[in-house]
C-alpha cells in the first residue's frame, strides 16, 4: 500500500501546540506550588506566635503566683539585686527586647507550660511600692481581673511583672507586661 500524500507531508503543527500548551500547564503547576509554600509558611508563623502567646502568658500566671505565695513581698525585695530576677523600684531594665534581660539570672525561668511542646517563658519582677488605702472603706477593688474583690481600706504592694514567651521556632517573642496588686 502507498501512503498518501497528507501523511507524507506533516508540518508538525500538533506537536508544537501540545508542546506549548505543556509548558502553560507546567508554569501554572509552578505558579500553584508556590502559593501553597507561602501560605504553610504563614500558617506556621500565626501558629508559632500563638505557641509564644500561650508560653508568655503561663509565664505570668507563674509569677503572679509566686508573688501570691510570698508571705511577705518586702522581704524579698529587700535583698534583691539585678541578678535574680527580682528588682527594687526603678532598678528593672528598660529596654525588654534585649536578649542579656532574658539570660542567666536576669529573669526567672517559668516552671510551669501547658505541655512540654510549648518553652517556658521567662519573666522579672519589678517592686512599685506601696499604694496608700482606699478611702471609701466600702468601694470594692478588683485586684487581679479574676473576680477577686478587696473591699478597700487597706493598703496594697504593687509590682510590675515583664514576661517574655517564645514559640517553638524561637523566632517568634511576645512581651507582657502587668502590673500585680497584693494586699
Amino acid at each position: 500500500m502507498k501512503p498518501t500524500q497528507a501523511i507524507t507531508h506533516q508540518s508538525g503543527v500538533i506537536l508544537l501546540v501540545s508542546m506549548i500548551m505543556l509548558l502553560i500547564l507546567s508554569l501554572i503547576g509552578a505558579s500553584l506550588g508556590e502559593s501553597v509554600l507561602m501560605q504553610e509558611k504563614m500558617t506556621f508563623s500565626v501558629q508559632d506566635s500563638k505557641v509564644a502567646l500561650q508560653s508568655a502568658e503561663m509565664a505570668l500566671k507563674h509569677a503572679e503566683n509566686n508573688l501570691e505565695n510570698l508571705d511577705s513581698s518586702i522581704d524579698l525585695f529587700d535583698y534583691a539585686s539585678t541578678t535574680n530576677g527580682f528588682y527594687t523600684t526603678a532598678t528593672a531594665p528598660t529596654d525588654y527586647t534585649a536578649a542579656s534581660n532574658w539570660n542567666g539570672d536576669q529573669s526567672i525561668n517559668a516552671t510551669t507550660t501547658v505541655d512540654e511542646n510549648i518553652p517556658a517563658g521567662r519573666y522579672f519582677i519589678e517592686y512599685i511600692g506601696p499604694i496608700g488605702a482606699v478611702s471609701n472603706a466600702s468601694a470594692p477593688i478588683t485586684i487581679q481581673g479574676y473576680g477577686d474583690v478587696i473591699h478597700g481600706g487597706q493598703p496594697l504592694e504593687l509590682f510590675k511583672i515583664v514576661v517574655r514567651g517564645r514559640g517553638k521556632s524561637s523566632t517568634s517573642e511576645r512581651y507582657i507586661t502587668s502590673y500585680f496588686g497584693k494586699g
